[in-house]
C-alpha cells in the first residue's frame, strides 16, 4: 500500500507541476513528487531504504528551504517564472544561486541533488 501511494505522489506531483508559472506552486508540486521518492525507499522495509531515504530527505530539506529563503526574502517580489527571466541583470550573485538551488533539487550530476538520486 506505501509503494502504490508512493508511486501515486510522484505521478500526481509530476503531472501538477507541467503548466505551472507560478514559483511557489511549482515547488509545491515538486515537493509533492520528491516526497514520493523519499516514501518509495522507505516502503523497502530494510536498512538500505531506510538510510537512503533519510540522505535524500535531509538534502532536499536542505535544498527547499534555501530556495523559500531566497525567494521570501528578495526584494524583487517574483510570484511568476516568467519574472525571474531578466534576474541576472539585476542581481547576478541571487540569480547564481538560485539557479545553482534549483538545478540541485531537478539533479543535475555535479550538485548534491543528483547523489541523493
Amino acid at each position: 500500500m506505501l509503494l502504490s501511494f508512493s508511486i501515486l505522489s510522484i505521478i500526481i506531483g509530476t503531472l501538477g507541476s507541467l503548466n505551472q508559472s507560478k514559483i511557489k506552486r511549482l515547488l509545491g508540486y515538486s515537493g509533492i513528487s520528491h516526497m514520493g521518492f523519499i516514501m518509495l525507499g522507505f516502503s523497502l522495509l530494510n536498512s538500505q531504504g531506510f538510510i537512503v531515504s533519510n540522505l535524500y530527505l535531509t538534502i532536499y530539506m536542505l535544498g527547499m528551504i534555501s530556495v523559500f529563503t531566497l525567494i521570501i526574502y528578495s526584494d524583487f517580489n517574483t510570484k511568476y517564472i516568467i519574472e525571474l527571466g531578466g534576474l541576472k541583470f539585476i542581481n547576478k550573485l541571487f540569480s547564481f544561486t538560485f539557479i545553482l538551488l534549483i538545478l540541485s533539487i531537478a539533479g543535475i550530476p555535479p550538485l548534491s541533488g543528483f547523489i541523493s538520486k
